[in-house]
């Protein structure tokens, strides 16, 4: 079997930016929902808005779960990797 390390090197790192560009995105939904319902009268845009933001706020956990976890795997498949075949 033919690996190209150098390949799942580049796909592992490009997923990991994906994860932190995706952490980003909801952390500025947040913080937008947030302002939305401190700056809003009470009326349906500031309930939707404090409903975005406790959505965000229940999917945070999971998602730095989740990254976490790749992170880990990747990082170990990067050693296991480099030690059957060479430097990625």
């Amino acid at each position: 079997m033919n690996v190209d390390l150098k390949e799942i090197h580049a796909l592992i790192e490009e997923a990991a930016g994906m994860f932190s560009w995706a952490g980003e995105t909801m952390e500025q939904m947040e913080a937008l929902l947030e302002t939305i319902r401190k700056e809003t009268p009470e009326c349906r845009v500031r309930v939707l808005a404090e409903l975005g933001r406790e959505v965000c706020d229940e999917r945070y956990e999971r998602f730095y779960d989740l990254r976490d976890k790749f992170n880990c795997a990747s990082g170990d498949l990067i050693t296991l990797l480099r030690a059957k075949g060479g430097a990625a």
